[in-house]
């Protein structure tokens, strides 16, 4: 991710991101993901995103 991405690039991220996390829990029910952690470092990078989401928007409401 870029110092200061647009909220393009932050939309784009997070849908990736979300269909990673989403291929890593099929994977963990059907017993064939090896690397658990993976789920945990997934969730937290969607956290991440939507963080910078929410601050990107408080940051565009303060300057109007």
């Amino acid at each position: 991710m870029a110092k200061n991405p647009s909220h393009v690039d932050l939309i784009k991220d997070l849908e990736k991101t979300r269909s990673e996390l989403l291929d890593l829990k099929l994977k963990s029910s059907s017993a064939s993901l090896q690397q658990t952690h993976l789920l945990k470092e997934k969730k937290k990078a969607v956290a991440r995103i939507l963080t910078s989401l929410k601050q990107l928007k408080q940051q565009e409401d303060a300057n109007v």
